[in-house]
């Protein structure tokens, strides 16, 4: 392992440290409720202690000669995945995220943990009827859209060449999403349990700004920018780590929205927004700095009296600190110019596209291949490129209707978000400002997409249910 490999699993294992204990908490929490039923396990829960050990033991002694603390860590996350099914999506969610099977370190547990994951997460479900989430029939109309648009999607593939191999990649990656994104709409059933997944967003997001800011300080960035990237170098869009920290930013300080909260809540809420002011100035997004720019306004409209009024001053405002983050930002303006320059003809090779095919576009996956032969207009980047707009991609590769389906969807998902702004600001703000982000990134497939969505989706039916007093 080289040096850079080696700090990531270190920080890897510290933040899941800081996850499990996380997940204890409010096991520990709904241990505590007088309605919890200890005993409503279909399976001989009794045993856990006794299978911990033995896990324990194998997985450190799987690990003696990394880090033997990861192995210990992953019984302690199979053992509270048992315990509770938000629990085990949680401890998938966050694993995802941290994708520590590109350590490339050889091991073949690490290599089966996407699978086991996903493994525990339907025995936790099975074994637990009396802790399930249920589907809520006035989620319909968000389900019904993405269920569409990723039908949509998969029609697409009938004109590609290789079809196959597209299919296959279909569902190795874009259905992953879909799959974790469907867990949370029927595992999230409780007040709880949506805390819980906010956090364990924010603790994932975590690690992935501290690897970031230490290859910045290891010397590897790209013209004077943090990179994110994986342990084993492979260089990313700093954008990309900027719109998981907007997504994550507003779960980190939703005790400041609240009258009365936890004081360490509110410390450790402002510590994290420090850490990813931070991150955020090196990686020199502009389109993260225009999230956090949106989350503002939003967060000043849902708190508007006089609307018109507060409106106006408020885009004012943000239109000012904008312009002035952007002379402030240390990137030589030639490269700024071509690269807004470059996105516009990405955006119009993506219309090109649907214009010559407007019901199926190009095909799932296939703007790369095909951005050369529709891009108009002064070609600054070649080769295979990505459309960096969730929704020009979504136009270029799946046509009009994809692009309305997935487009009805987050008007439907946003709706939700505004629909409980009181009990759950935090959720508006993070979708305002992720929204935002990945209108300038090619997010349409993308796990962090389909987490946020889903949670949004899922805590609405967790709203209504405790409306009706069930």
């Amino acid at each position: 392992m080289n040096p850079t490999q080696v700090a990531y699993l270190h920080m890897e294992t510290g933040v899941i440290l800081l996850f499990l204990i996380m997940v204890a908490r409010f096991q520990l929490m709904r241990a505590a409720a007088p309605d919890y039923d200890a005993h409503g396990a279909l399976a001989p829960i009794q045993w856990l202690p006794l299978c911990f050990i033995f896990m324990a033991l194998g997985f450190m002694g799987v690990f003696r000669g990394t880090d033997p603390l990861l192995g210990l860590e992953i019984a302690v996350g199979i053992c509270l995945s048992l315990l509770h099914p938000v629990n085990a999506l949680c401890f998938m969610a966050h694993l995802m995220l941290l994708r520590p099977w590109e350590l490339n370190i050889m091991d073949p547990l690490l290599t089966i943990l996407p699978r086991l994951t996903i493994v525990l997460c339907v025995v936790s479900y099975l074994i637990h009827p009396k802790q399930r989430g249920k589907f809520d029939r006035r989620n319909i109309r968000s389900v019904m859209y993405l269920l569409g648009f990723s039908g949509w999607l998969l029609l697409t593939t009938i004109k590609v060449p290789g079809r196959a191999a597209v299919i296959l990649d279909y569902f190795n990656t874009y259905f992953k999403s879909l799959t974790v994104w469907g867990i949370a709409i029927v595992f999230i059933e409780s007040e709880c349990s949506v805390r819980e997944f906010e956090l364990t967003l924010v603790l994932s997001s975590l690690l992935l700004m501290a690897n970031g800011l230490y290859q910045f300080a290891a010397g590897e960035m790209v013209e004077g920018r943090l990179v994110f990237g994986r342990p084993y170098n492979l260089l990313g869009d700093p954008n990309d780590l900027g719109a998981i920290i907007v997504m994550a930013l507003p779960f980190a300080l939703a005790a400041w929205f609240k009258k009365r909260a936890n004081p360490f809540g509110r410390l450790g809420g402002l510590l994290y927004a420090g850490f990813a002011a931070i991150v955020i100035w090196f990686t020199r997004s502009r389109g993260t700095m225009l999230g956090l720019a949106v989350q503002f306004l939003v967060y000043r409209r849902a708190r508007a009296k006089r609307l018109r009024l507060s409106l106006i001053l408020m885009a004012c405002f943000v239109g000012v600190a904008y312009y002035g983050a952007m002379k402030l930002v240390p990137r030589d303006e030639e490269e700024m110019s071509t690269s807004s320059d470059s996105r516009i003809t990405l955006w119009g090779s993506g219309l090109n596209m649907a214009l010559h095919s407007p019901f199926l576009g190009v095909g799932y996956h296939q703007f790369n291949d095909n951005y050369m032969s529709y891009a108009i207009g002064t070609i600054y980047e070649y080769g295979s490129r990505t459309a960096h707009s969730s929704w020009f991609l979504a136009l270029g590769e799946s046509g009009f209707v994809g692009l309305f389906l997935y487009c009805a969807y987050f008007k439907s998902v946003f709706r939700i978000a505004w629909s409980h702004r009181e009990e759950r600001p935090e959720q508006l703000y993070s979708l305002a400002g992720y929204v935002a982000c990945i209108t300038f990134l090619s997010h349409t497939y993308t796990l962090d997409n389909y987490m946020l969505t889903g949670l949004i989706v899922a805590s609405n039916g967790v709203r209504e249910k405790l409306k009706n007093g069930s």
